[in-house]
Order: C-alpha cells, then structure tokens, then sequence
C-alpha cells in the first residue's frame, strides 16, 4: 500500500522533472556554451586525450591524484548500468533515430562537463584533512554568494548517491549475476545467493571507501580501463561479424535523426528525440554536477588542464561505449525483440558471439561481468560524491558515519525491489540539475575568461586570469 502510494506521487514528479523543459535547459546550456567557448569540446579533443594519458608529464601540479585517475574516477560513477540498460531502453522507445540524438547529447555535453570541471577546479577548497574538495556546491556558494542553493545541490546529491549510486547498481550485480549464472533453487535459493553477495559487494566497498579518495581513484584507475576494454573488444568481435550491416544501420540512424527535427513538438518521432537526449544525459552525466567533484582532486597547474581531461569522460562513455550497445543491438536485429534494458543487451551479446564457455554464453557472461564491474565502480564514484557532499552539509565529522550508513544501504539495495528507488534516485539527479545549470549560465563568463588566458599564456605560464579562486 505504501508502495503504490508512493509510486502515485514519485513516478509523475519524475517524468514532469525529466521532461522536455529539462533537455531544453541541458540542450540550450550546451549550445551557449559551446559558442560562448568556441566549441573547445572539438577543437581541442586530441589536446585533451594526450593530457589524460597515465605519464609522468600528467601528474604534477596541486591536488590529490593524477588527471588520469581523476579521469577514471568520474568515469567510474558514469560507465555503468545506463551504458547497458539505458541504450538498449532509448533503442526501444525510439528507434535508431534515438541514437543520433544520443550523440547529440553528448556532443553538447562535452563542453557542459568541460565547464562543470574548470569551475569546479577553479573554486575548489582545501580541507582539514589537507585534501582537495571541490563541485558544483562550492562554486554556487562562492562564485555565486548562494550558500542556500549551494547546500541544497549537495543534500540532492546525498539522496542521488544512496539510490542511483547505491541500492540501484548493487541490485543490478546481483540480479544480473544470478540470472547469467541461471543457479539452479534448489542448490541455492534467488534470496539466499543475493544476500549472499550483497555482503560480498558491502565488504570490498567498504574496505574501498575508508582509503578515501586516493585508494577509490586507485581502484577505479585499476577497474574502468579494464572493463571498457573487455566491454569493447566483445563488442568489437560482434561488430566486425556483423560488419556489413554497419553502413546500412549507420544511414538510418543519421537519416531517422536529422528527419524527426522537423517533428520535435510530439508524437512518436518525439519520444525519438526525447528517448535519445535523456538516456544519453543520464549516461554520460554531463551537467548533473557530479564529474567536478572528482575533477577538483586533480594534480593540475591550471583548471583548463583538468577541464580538458574531463571533457573526455563524456566522449568516451557516450560517443563510444553507447554506440557499441546500439550498433550491436541493431545488428542483430532485437531492437524489436520485445526485450528491453539489460536482457535486450545481454540477448544481443548472447547471439552474437554464440561462444559456448563450461556450458554459459560467453556473450551473456561478457554482460554480466561488464555489468558487474560497472555497477561496483559506479557504487564507489557515487559514495565520493556523496562523502564530499555531506562533509560540505554537516562538516567532517559525518564522515564515519555516511560511510558507514552506506555501506550498508548496499546490502539493502541487494535485497529489494527498486521500482520506488529508481523514481526518487531520478529526482534527486534532476534536482542537482537545476541548480548546476543555473550556475554554469551564471558563470560562463568566468569559464570562457579562465580558457582564453590559458590558452594564449599556455606556452609561457603567465596567466593573466587568476587560476584558482582559493589559493
């Protein structure tokens, strides 16, 4: 009764908060700041992929970790179930023209993740603990003199971190273990195997989180190369089996696109439009405001520097893990399977490779242990954002008691149905929109000043714009 009670409530407030006037927001930000910073998303892509690579040249400057890690923290948070699940459900609801507006967003959303990080970097603090904190909280409350706005993005970022960053993903590993592994009952119940491994999933999360930011960024440095490389080699093997549907899918996927602008106001080439920009905002995360959290603990000279590594956290999650989850779901076919989410992708895996490994498909284990890393590393990028936001909200001393709470909200997360958690994780995450938007309108200016100066003293390091706003 208390569910549906709150389904009643929760489920219209997320579909009135994830509507068209939200991707408007996102779409028109992008496209401001994209003329208003001469489209850098593009024009400096290369720079930025050389500035993110591992090396000795990359790992100086101010901070807490290399640009490199904190590359791989924020894709932690951002690769995950909506990689899997996401595409396959905006393929569905929209069709291949989804996909085209998929890259649309992500396009745009490059230069909004670029502008969320240099902010976040530029305003960053430093803490008792002689750590880096920084993120949208910081930068609404001194850029903007907003403390209230400030402290009511980071509680929505607490709530989005114990659902959409926590209960959500850890239910994700254990229902997508079982159902890959198809264990039989009676050798060991569905509720005994995913309580069984919620504890798993809550002790090495657990041992994660107490190391802090720098044992997280050491263990996502070490998990998220690993498993997009698995993710897209598998992927890779299908696509090339497949490769003489590629052109063929390619052109409807642009031609369905460019032929539903002249039909944004509704129907059904709407839902293309609308299904392709929302699945591609809620995987790639770009104006949500959690990436500059991790971005502000980077060693860096400058906020341009981290700016530019950040803004390939959007191209690689979206506009080459998601099109690896389309082009394969297109070429085989099963986008009009009647699946949908991640037993769509797994399906698609599936038929794909039809590798048969000890009797399981290696393309449904492939999904299962993408899924699987992906919703851990996800769990632990989400408990950073989350563990800054509460220290920003209630002072260090929460600290020892976010951590342990969630920690075990995981095992709980493994345990339950998530329909009501699903709608009150997407409400969170589009409350932390609203208030990130604003700010980055707000202080674009600030953005497009701290890029020119760099980019005209970059050779000779005598920035005429002051780098950091806390020295």
């Amino acid at each position: 009764m208390l569910e549906k009670l709150l389904n009643d409530i929760l489920l219209p407030a997320e579909a009135f908060i994830w509507g068209w006037p939200m991707l408007i927001l996102l779409l028109g930000v992008g496209i401001y700041l994209g003329f208003l910073l001469r489209w850098v998303q593009f024009f400096k892509l290369p720079q930025a992929i050389k500035r993110a690579l591992p090396t000795k040249k990359n790992n100086h400057g101010d901070g807490d970790i290399s640009h490199f890690e904190a590359l791989m923290t924020a894709l932690s948070a951002t690769v995950g179930t909506g990689n899997i699940a996401g595409v396959a459900t905006a393929v569905v609801a929209g069709g291949p023209g989804a996909i085209f507006w998929m890259w649309m967003s992500g396009l745009l959303g490059m230069g909004t993740k670029y502008t969320e990080a240099l902010l976040g970097v530029h305003f960053r603090i430093r803490n008792k603990r002689g750590e880096r904190d920084g993120g949208p909280m910081y930068y609404i409350r001194d850029g903007l003199n907003m403390p209230l706005m400030a402290s009511f993005f980071a509680l929505a970022m607490i709530i989005g971190a114990f659902t959409v960053g926590n209960m959500i993903q850890s239910n994700s590993i254990v229902t997508g273990l079982h159902t890959a592994l198809a264990i039989p009952e009676e050798t060991i119940t569905k509720d005994a195997f995913m309580l069984g491994t919620g504890i798993i999933i809550m002790m090495v999360a657990g041992i994660v989180m107490l190391g802090g930011v720098k044992r997280i960024a050491h263990t996502a440095s070490a998990i998220v190369p690993f498993m997009i490389l698995l993710y897209l080699a598998a992927g890779s093997f299908i696509l090339i089996e497949n490769s003489d549907k590629l052109l063929g899918i390619l052109g409807t996927i642009f031609s369905e696109g460019i032929l539903s602008v002249q039909a944004l106001i509704g129907g059904a080439v709407g839902e293309m439009v609308r299904s392709g920009l929302s699945r591609g905002v809620f995987s790639n995360e770009s104006g949500m405001g959690s990436a500059p959290i991790a971005a502000a603990a980077a060693k860096t000279d400058h906020p341009v520097m981290q700016a530019k590594v950040s803004m390939t956290q959007t191209f690689i999650d979206t506009i080459i893990v998601c099109t690896f989850t389309a082009l394969i779901i297109l070429c085989t076919g099963l986008g009009s399977s009647g699946l949908n989410g991640a037993p769509l992708t797994t399906e698609a895996f599936t038929q794909g490779l039809g590798i048969q490994v000890s009797g399981y498909n290696l393309g449904g284990l492939v999904v299962a242990l993408s899924l699987t890393f992906f919703a851990f590393s996800t769990i632990i990028g989400w408990g950073l954002y989350g563990e800054k936001s509460v220290i920003f909200v209630f002072g260090e001393r929460a600290v020892f008691a976010y951590r342990t709470i969630y920690v075990g909200v995981i095992l709980v997360g493994a345990s339950l149905k998530l329909e009501t958690v699903w709608s009150l994780g997407a409400i969170a995450v589009g409350l932390m929109v609203v208030p990130n938007v604003i700010a980055l309108f707000m202080l674009a200016p600030k953005a497009r000043a701290l890029t020119k100066d760099y980019f005209k003293h970059q050779q000779d390091g005598k920035y005429e714009v002051k780098p950091f706003f806390h020295e």
